[in-house]
């Protein structure tokens, strides 16, 4: 989904030629190709043309990098380290930018790799991306199959979920009906009507309003009368005082990847183990994650324990119940139970 950056384009190079000829002009510098015929031309060179090679690169570096900083949880927790994410998003990126009738220019993704350096933490997780990444028109119109908002001339591909081809759809407002369950970029498809989701100190209501994402519509601050008067509030910080059942408080921040230590009543970071080590809860509280590249495998030990297991590669056998199989490496999802990165052209 959705100006040039300082890592993909070279620097105009300007040749300056001067050419000495023997003409019948008495002017001793003769232009070449004016006088002389046969005199080689040689063209003017200027900046590289940019791929769609280097212009995943540079966005999915950008992209990446700016996640990191904002919560180097999300990068271990999806990818495992920083040059992994790199390369997956690289992979999704190039399936998307050569989309059929995309409306997407490697230009474009080279601009909205620029705009994402700046890019604010709540933004990202909230998946307000910046203008410049936001879709844009196709030339798709509206009922064809389409796997990419960009296709389409509305900017909307309705197709519910990721790893389904959709229908390029009118593009709706808040309080419209939701199309596949799907709405337009900055919008969410609540109870079947597409709304904007409630940034922070802003109303909120868990059933109709929900929060962006990373911030929360806590229980634990409703009245007699339920959610009214509830406005969305950022989770609380590490060290902070918390209560699992959120009867007292609300949750710790999930986007960095606090939990609420079950014993000592305080929000703590996860532990990263190494694969086949135990994972999930612990006896003390703590909560030992996989990397990205693992999931944890419940009942995975000879005691019943479960354990950081390697995730489903692309292309390999997976299954959406970690229970029943492997889950797949991000970006890719599990489809008709092999792994598979979206691929608009294969929508048609």
């Amino acid at each position: 989904m959705r100006v040039s950056t300082l890592f993909a384009i070279l620097s105009a190079v300007s040749l300056t030629i001067a050419a000495a000829s023997c003409s019948s002009n008495d002017d001793p510098f003769v232009p070449p190709g004016e006088d002389d015929p046969d005199a080689a031309v040689i063209p003017e060179t200027g900046p590289a043309p940019i791929t769609s090679d280097q212009a995943c690169a540079d966005r999915s570096t950008q992209l990446c990098t700016r996640s990191d900083t904002c919560s180097h949880y999300a990068i271990q927790a999806n990818y495992g380290d920083l040059e992994t994410c790199k390369t997956r998003v690289a992979l999704d990126c190039k399936a998307r930018l050569t989309a059929p009738k995309t409306g997407w220019t490697t230009d474009e993704y080279e601009a909205c790799a620029g705009a994402l350096q700046g890019a604010a933490c709540v933004d990202l997780f909230a998946g307000a991306l910046p203008q410049a990444c936001q879709p844009v028109a196709g030339q798709l119109v509206n009922g064809n199959t389409c796997g990419d908002d960009s296709q389409c001339a509305s900017a909307f591909c309705a197709n519910g979920t990721p790893d389904q081809c959709g229908t390029c759809g009118p593009a709706t407002r808040e309080g419209d009906p939701c199309i596949n369950e799907d709405c337009p970029f900055g919008l969410a498809c609540i109870a079947e009507v597409c709304i904007k989701r409630a940034k922070e100190n802003e109303a909120c209501d868990a059933a109709k309003k929900p929060c962006v994402s990373g911030l929360y519509c806590s229980a634990a601050k409703a009245d007699a009368g339920g959610d009214a008067g509830l406005t969305c509030s950022p989770g609380l910080k590490l060290g902070d005082t918390c209560d699992p059942a959120l009867a007292t408080t609300g949750p710790c921040d999930g986007t960095t990847g606090l939990f609420c230590n079950t014993q000592t009543l305080k929000c703590a970071a996860p532990s990263f183990v190494r694969p086949g080590d135990p994972c999930g809860l612990q006896t003390n509280g703590t909560i030992n994650a996989c990397p990205g590249t693992h999931y944890c495998k419940p009942n995975a030990g000879d005691g019943g324990e479960s354990l950081c297991e390697p995730r489903a590669l692309d292309k390999s056998a997976c299954d959406n119940d970690p229970t029943k199989g492997a889950p797949c490496v991000a970006p890719a999802h599990c489809v008709a139970g092999a792994c598979k990165i979206v691929d608009p052209t294969t929508c048609n």
